[in-house]
């Protein structure tokens, strides 16, 4: 909200200010945390519960659950260690651990995290271990997670499962549909070659080289060859014909 107030803030049910919002994150209208200098300081209700020194908002996280806060090493702090927690509402560190590098929680309640900034995988929000280890896990749409080992890359689902192992030069979505049989995943294989899988089923559609060409439609993917073109269900993944 900016309407005749140069700063952010937070409406009210009856949408009035309730809250401004420089300097600090919320949870709720009753709950929100404020840096002070190098301190956050978490307020329930305007009065002050607790406070941890010397760390800082990652603004680029987003707050459902917990905030995520970083370890200052500035000022007074300069001898600190870098690294990321967790934190609830009343200002307590709820896994009891700093992570070398950490996510906020997705809304399907993961976060990526690192303990040595080698090896990355998911935690639930009870802090527990909930997928494989990766060289790197990205999120991707529709809670999807690109995972990289070994300079190959695979992928997960939105629960930390592995849909397709690490076993491609490259991976990416390369169709979003609200029905999940028409989701598919774009791979990279070995001598140019490139294949369509359809990512429910991990099943294999179409396999073609980089000098084809591919269209998406509403209820079947044109493969383009010069002046030849084919036609497969998404569906079933078989040809329905070609011209």
């Amino acid at each position: 909200y900016r309407c005749g107030n140069p700063n952010p803030a937070l409406l009210g049910s009856s949408f009035q200010i309730a809250l401004e919002t420089k300097d600090l994150q919320y949870m709720n209208e009753r709950d929100y945390a404020k840096e002070e200098k190098d301190n956050v300081v978490f307020y329930h209700q305007g009065e002050a519960l607790s406070q941890v020194s010397c760390k800082r908002f990652d603004f680029d996280a987003r707050v459902y659950d917990f905030y995520l806060l970083k370890n200052s090493t500035y000022g007074t702090c300069e001898d600190n260690s870098s690294g990321y927690e967790y934190y609830n509402a009343n200002g307590e560190n709820v896994f009891g651990k700093t992570f070398s590098s950490a996510s906020s929680f997705s809304k399907y309640g993961y976060a990526i995290v690192s303990e040595d900034g080698k090896k990355y995988y998911l935690i639930n929000k009870k802090g527990e271990v909930a997928s494989a280890f990766y060289d790197g896990i990205h999120i991707t749409k529709n809670g999807y997670y690109s995972t990289e080992k070994d300079g190959l890359e695979g992928l997960m689902d939105s629960t930390g499962k592995e849909i397709f192992p690490c076993q491609y030069l490259s991976l990416a979505i390369a169709k979003e549909d609200k029905y999940q049989n028409r989701r598919i995943a774009k791979v990279e294989l070995e001598n140019q070659q490139l294949a369509l899988y359809q990512v429910a089923t991990k099943k294999e559609i179409v396999r073609y080289s980089k000098s084809q060409d591919i269209s998406f439609y509403e209820f079947y993917i044109k493969v383009t060859d010069g002046d030849k073109l084919q036609y497969y269900s998404y569906t079933t993944g078989k040809l329905i014909f070609e011209e």
